[in-house]
């Protein structure tokens, strides 16, 4: 991850671009599903749809795929 940031700083990518570049990697768009089977977003719904309108088709998210509970505190 901080090699992309840093790789993008070396190409001379303005500023703003980094910043946004930073809040995908560090604060990604999250989506995910309720324990009601819904799907929603963490870190996204305005963002996403400012970006849509902004003309972005492509963009990073997140996806946590993590283990079934298994009833210790591990």
């Amino acid at each position: 991850m901080w090699a992309g940031l840093t790789a993008a700083r070396d190409e001379r990518v303005d500023a703003w671009a980094l910043t946004a570049a930073k809040s995908l990697l560090c604060d990604p768009i999250q989506p995910t599903r309720g324990d009601d089977g819904h799907g929603f977003y963490v870190n996204g719904r305005h963002r996403s749809q400012a970006m849509l309108d902004a003309g972005v088709r492509w963009t990073l998210v997140a996806y946590w795929d993590w283990p079934a509970e298994t009833g210790d505190d591990r």
